[in-house]
């Protein structure tokens, strides 16, 4: 057993759905927007894009990378990535829950003969990064 354990969290979908739920966001594209959509489709909330239910609003949200640490030499050998989210909710247009933010962090190693695995590293870093940012979004409700 490699002790790898997929877990899918699941909300509280009765009080969800007695308004339906939609979201909307500054950039529609992002890494969370497309995880808020999957885990909204997966918990098999009800649909409301009308305005009039639930709404989740991403206010803003910020994808950073930055060195974390330094050889001797001067070279990167750690990154740490950084995933923030400012969100609100909104029930039939007014705010229930008002401006909030959230950050997930996570540091990985650098190695400049492995720059390409490297890169895919990182990018899996940041969409996982997303999948825990709309998890704890949606565990708020």
């Amino acid at each position: 057993s490699c002790g790898f354990v997929l877990e899918e969290q699941a909300y509280s979908s009765e009080y969800i759905n007695s308004y339906g739920i939609d979201f909307i966001s500054i950039a529609p594209n992002s890494f969370l927007s497309q995880e808020m959509r999957r885990l909204i489709e997966l918990s098999e909330f009800m649909p409301n894009d009308s305005g009039e239910g639930l709404r989740i609003n991403i206010r803003d949200e910020a994808l950073n990378e930055e060195i974390f640490t330094l050889s001797l030499n001067n070279l990167p050998t750690e990154y740490e990535i950084t995933y923030t989210v400012s969100f609100e909710v909104l029930l039939e247009g007014r705010v229930i829950r008002s401006l909030d933010t959230i950050t997930l962090s996570r540091v990985y190693g650098f190695d400049l003969n492995n720059l390409i695995a490297k890169q895919r590293e990182s990018l899996q870093i940041q969409r996982e990064l997303a999948r825990g940012l709309a998890d704890r979004i949606l565990q708020q409700l």
